[in-house]
């Protein structure tokens, strides 16, 4: 199988043009030697945006993926005094660049509200380990 590779803009522009014709999917395939759906991919392409290359998407990346949300909800509801601070240092590695604000954001939208430590010092509390958190089943994978 031959690695994937984007067609040039010359190339769909010529699909785009041939379809203008009224050339149907599956001759365009053969005369330019791609896939029926490639070629229905460069023609409703150019239907909806009324061009063939390729836009940046729009927005920013986002900075936490489903899972790290899924695992911060997860800690937060296992130990309910948890600070924000806690939740981002027992993230480890995933939340390097990763603000408080982000954290608060990716738990309120779990459907938990965030916590503040009161009365007690932060420093008392060490980040647990994941493999903590999460309990293993018995027999283990």
């Amino acid at each position: 199988m031959l690695p994937r590779q984007e067609l040039s803009k010359d190339i769909k522009d010529a699909i785009v043009g041939q379809h203008q014709k009224g050339k149907t999917y599956t001759q365009l395939a053969h005369m330019f030697q791609v896939s029926c759906s490639t070629a229905h991919s460069a023609i409703s392409k150019w239907k909806s945006t009324r061009h063939t290359i390729n836009m940046p998407r729009v927005g920013c990346p986002q900075k936490l993926s489903a899972r790290a949300k899924v695992k911060l909800s997860r800690a937060a509801t296992v130990n309910s005094m948890a600070t924000q601070q806690w939740l981002l240092e027992s993230q480890g590695k995933v939340a390097l660049n990763i603000s408080l604000n982000s954290v608060t954001r990716a738990i309120q939208s779990s459907g938990l509200h965030s916590s503040h430590l009161e009365g007690s010092p932060e420093d008392q509390m060490t980040p647990l380990p994941m493999s903590q958190v999460r309990p293993q089943p018995p027999g283990g994978l």
